[in-house]
């Protein structure tokens, strides 16, 4: 137990100064940021040129956003709000625990990875499972989402936890169920029961439907991670250009279409 209050105590000091260098910090990337976030990443994934965009003209409140925000609510309102100093507590000395919209900083290659997991389960001090969810009609878990979930076991791993054991899960749900308030928060707990009972779904699929729900569950991989993250850097850095999509039909229902010179060409 002595040896668990040390490393919680450390570890959230370790927060609070990366706090203080971020505060003091001057710009040093694209757009005057100090740090890079695991949701832009998910977008560079699906259109660098439609994330550039939000920067440059400012961002777009769309459907899609609003139903994600109500869906994220649901999903959190049962949690106790805690200050961060329990969190960290919680983390190391609670045998299980979940914390939900928790921010974790981690430096990564001279700049920080600021992350804020769905939610995060942890068992005997060490994450074991984060979800990623995603209000949806499109239920496939693209790459742009798993570079997201990536992004944050990466940022777990970086702080200090042991991540061998880690997995990620990406969670779907249709826009529809929005009035389903009790099922949707339910989800995670069912999720976790099945992930840690061994009855998700087959290795083969990954996969696993709770009603108009659909849960993926991959292992974390690091080197993925790394090299996802690698690659949103380069642009950050400004050491290239945006990248466009390669699928047209994103930019036909995209939002910036009218003002994003990839489309016009």
């Amino acid at each position: 137990m002595a040896e668990f209050k040390e490393k919680w105590q450390r570890q959230f000091g370790r927060q609070i100064q990366f706090f203080d260098e971020i505060k003091k910090a001057k710009g040093v990337l694209k757009f005057d940021r100090r740090y890079v976030i695991p949701s832009d990443i998910c977008s560079q994934f699906y259109c660098e040129q439609k994330l550039e965009q939000e920067y440059l003209t400012g961002k777009i409140i769309t459907d899609e956003m609003v139903q994600g925000v109500e869906g994220h609510a649901h999903i959190v309102e049962d949690f106790e709000l805690v200050s961060m100093e329990e969190a960290w507590r919680d983390m190391y000395t609670k045998e299980k625990t979940a914390l939900a919209e928790f921010i974790f900083i981690a430096p990564y290659k001279e700049i920080f990875l600021i992350g804020r997991p769905d939610v995060i389960f942890f068992i005997g001090g060490n994450p074991i499972l984060l979800f990623e969810f995603k209000f949806s009609k499109y239920d496939s878990d693209f790459l742009s989402r798993h570079a997201q979930a990536l992004c944050y076991g990466l940022i777990m791993r970086e702080i200090g936890f042991d991540v061998k054991n880690l997995f990620y899960s990406i969670v779907v749900f249709k826009p529809e169920m929005l009035k389903e308030r009790k099922f949707i928060k339910n989800i995670p707990q069912k999720i976790i029961s099945d992930f840690l009972s061994g009855t998700f779904g087959s290795l083969e699929s990954n996969s696993k439907s709770y009603g108009d729900v659909k849960a993926y569950i991959h292992k974390f991989n690091g080197k993925e991670a790394e090299k996802n993250v690698d690659w949103s850097l380069e642009y950050w850095a400004n050491k290239r250009e945006a990248c466009c999509t390669e699928g047209i039909g994103k930019c036909h229902s995209c939002e910036y279409n009218q003002k994003c010179q990839k489309f016009s060409l």
